[in-house]
């Protein structure tokens, strides 16, 4: 009857430089504390820094392997963190993870405190699972997971959760809502997290119709047939980069 959780919101901006392979975000990040305790800081997950060279995952796991380090130089760009509203904060680094320091404890059952974060990622040809660029036909697949700072699991047995992610074990997240707008180049689509919000903006007529078909459908509905990908009618006209934004409630990452 006293079991609790913790929720963390974030609502974040992000684009991709498709040439320098570039991912550049900012965040604000709503951490709602259920526990019974204060929370005098937060730890985050910092996990694009295992792509850094002397990470405790390059160290320790076998170079050119699953998870092992493969030459190439990453991590987290961290250029601001403040409250809302407020002062600068002060965000130690411990390789994969990172304690931020609060202007006063988060108070118990209910408390919340809100952040704002800033950084940048060069995007790892091949990384751990579900994160990389594949090359094909008509150019490159971006695939990207680990890919924002986000709140450690703080838990009713344990405390705070802060093992390193050294490319596996990762799924040990809060519960929150999501609310993100992804810019991409015109040509690309994207697939995503939580359900489209602006699909008269990212997406063509034909496109829009059968994704309305497919929120009526039990079966599965394609959006863009693989005859289709790559061509310019399948993208709205115009110029320019595209912004896609979605939403996503109670879920436990984006």
């Amino acid at each position: 009857p006293d079991y609790w959780q913790q929720q963390v919101n974030y609502r974040i901006e992000a684009s991709l430089d498709e040439e320098k392979k570039r991912i550049t975000a900012k965040a604000v990040v709503e951490y709602i504390n259920n526990s019974p305790m204060e929370l005098p800081f937060l730890w985050l997950h910092l996990e694009q820094n295992l792509f850094r060279s002397k990470s405790m995952g390059a160290q320790s796991i076998e170079p050119g392997t699953r998870f092992g380090f493969r030459g190439f130089e990453g991590g987290f760009d961290i250029t601001s963190v403040k409250a809302v509203d407020g002062p600068d904060l002060k965000l130690s680094v411990y390789d994969t993870v990172g304690r931020l320091e609060l202007p006063k404890p988060v108070a118990p059952k209910g408390g919340k405190f809100s952040f704002e974060i800033a950084w940048s990622f060069n995007i790892p040809p091949f990384g751990a699972d579900r994160m990389g660029i594949d090359k094909v036909e008509l150019g490159e697949i971006f695939e990207l997971a680990q890919w924002f700072p986000a709140a450690c699991v703080y838990d009713d047995v344990y405390g705070w959760n802060t093992l390193p992610y050294l490319g596996s074990g990762e799924f040990y997240t809060n519960f929150g809502d999501f609310d993100v707008k992804l810019t991409v180049p015109r040509g690309h689509i994207v697939a995503s997290t939580g359900v489209l919000q602006n699909e008269g903006d990212v997406l063509t007529e034909e496109q829009r119709k059968r994704l309305a078909k497919a929120r009526e459908s039990d079966k599965p509905v394609v959006i863009v047939g693989q005859d289709e990908a790559g061509k310019a009618e399948m993208r709205p006209s115009g110029e320019g980069p595209l912004t896609w934004h979605f939403k996503a409630e109670k879920v436990r990452t984006f």
